[in-house]
């Protein structure tokens, strides 16, 4: 097993009930698909990351209709449930059960930053040498896009971790999340380092030019009649599960 993992948070592509703040400007279905084609590029991206293992965090679906959407094209893919209601104690759980499972240094992801790429995922294993605890690569609209971490030494996984992303202060969607990120970890004692340059990510509306440049596609494209791209995936994983099969 790779010594370096990759959590891509992502979310099944469920007609009204992902990327909603796109809904106004895409329609349900071609928010959805916004969601698959900024899952499949960046997921396209970290597999071209040498010596690096890669598993998505999803919410939404469940594993069946994960899996026939993603395995086809990348049939080595490893699939977890975010069971929290909360971002932040699901992000603890990807580097608990990583480093559980002998990875080394841990980095997580958000699946719609279109410009996020495996270089800057290389950049933030590379930052976590013997000086950095944690990395963290800022979003523009005050977030963050890439947080990493190496496993601990001095003190237990899961309080590390508890202590960066469950301790109640940090106001996940909010654009003070990177400023608070960055004082849970001063006052865990947690030596954590900004890396590269901010960057997109794509969830109002505005954002969308983003999307089209890195995606090679046009917000228009993803409207009706192209709804027939993610309305297949969905019928074929239902039948899939009612018949038993996959």
């Amino acid at each position: 097993m790779a010594d370096h993992r990759v959590a891509l948070f992502s979310r099944y592509p469920m007609p009204g009930k992902s990327k909603t703040r796109l809904i106004p400007a895409l329609g349900p279905e071609g928010a959805s698909q916004c969601q698959v084609m900024m899952t499949e590029r960046l997921l396209a991206e970290l597999h071209q990351a040498p010596g690096t293992a890669v598993e998505v965090w999803y919410a939404g679906g469940d594993l069946a209709r994960m899996r026939y959407w993603l395995d086809r094209r990348w049939p080595d893919l490893r699939y977890r449930e975010q069971r929290s209601k909360d971002l932040g104690c699901n992000i603890a759980a990807a580097f608990n059960s990583a480093f559980a499972e002998g990875a080394d240094r841990v980095i997580v992801v958000g699946a719609d930053i279109p410009d996020l790429s495996r270089e800057h995922v290389l950049a933030g294993f590379d930052a976590l040498d013997d000086t950095t605890d944690a990395v963290i690569q800022a979003a523009t609209d005050g977030g963050y896009v890439l947080v990493g971490l190496k496993k601990p030494t001095a003190r237990s996984v899961d309080e590390v971790t508890r202590d960066l992303f469950c301790g109640g202060g940090i106001h996940w969607g909010s654009e003070t999340v990177l400023k608070e990120q960055l004082a849970a970890a001063a006052g865990a004692g947690v030596v954590m380092r900004v890396v590269g340059s901010a960057l997109h990510d794509v969830d109002l509306p505005e954002d969308l030019g983003v999307f089209e440049r890195a995606c090679g596609t046009s917000k228009g494209s993803l409207r009706l009649p192209r709804v027939a791209v993610v309305a297949p995936l969905l019928n074929e994983a239902r039948n899939i599960i009612k018949t038993g099969m996959g």
